[in-house]
């Protein structure tokens, strides 16, 4: 295992949720203790050996929507600036307009109850469409998520959203997510 902490973190915080500081992670939790080693050591060797950062582009008020994480599916991560990245200044401001939609629901007046200031399918839809951006625009060695572990990758010049890896899956019992 080249990673420990890393492993140590994920265990904690998704696969058996000790902190309770978010929604229960769906696909992590239902790893049975028997396989988590396995689940992952594949983590480490597909992800971690093969990319230098891994970034999840993800909404959140008064941030900048893009957060470096430990692992895929991470639900955590670390806010990062937007010169941290090579992203050219078009992207950035997609990602801004992006976010001030998200601030304005969260954050602007209104008469509706909070709950209901979010049109989630648009701000996934306009999210992973900015994810999609980010992605074409960085180099092939950044590994980016906007949905829970579905790797962002780009083949034939088009930037596609992939399943939850088969090998995860079937350790989850899960048929897709």
């Amino acid at each position: 295992m080249k990673y420990p902490d890393f492993y140590q973190s994920w265990l904690v915080r998704e696969v058996h949720n000790s902190y309770k500081c978010h929604d229960n992670n769906a696909l992590y939790e239902q790893i049975l203790s028997k396989d988590e080693e396995r689940a992952w050591l594949f983590i480490e060797e597909k992800y971690l050996d093969h990319y230098r950062e891994l970034i999840k582009v993800n909404p959140d008020t008064a941030e900048t929507g893009l957060y470096a994480i430990e692992y895929p599916g991470h639900l955590g991560g670390w806010v990062i600036d937007y010169d941290y990245l090579p992203l050219p200044e078009a992207v950035i401001k997609k990602i801004q307009e992006w976010m001030a939609y998200f601030d304005d629901c969260a954050l602007g007046e209104s008469e509706k109850p909070f709950e209901k200031r979010f049109d989630w399918d648009f701000i996934d839809s306009w999210g992973l469409s900015v994810a999609k951006e980010v992605k074409r625009n960085l180099p092939p060695n950044i590994y980016v998520e906007y949905n829970y572990f579905k790797e962002l990758v780009v083949r034939d010049n088009e930037v596609i959203e992939l399943d939850v890896p088969e090998f995860i899956r079937q350790l989850t019992m899960q048929k897709s997510i």
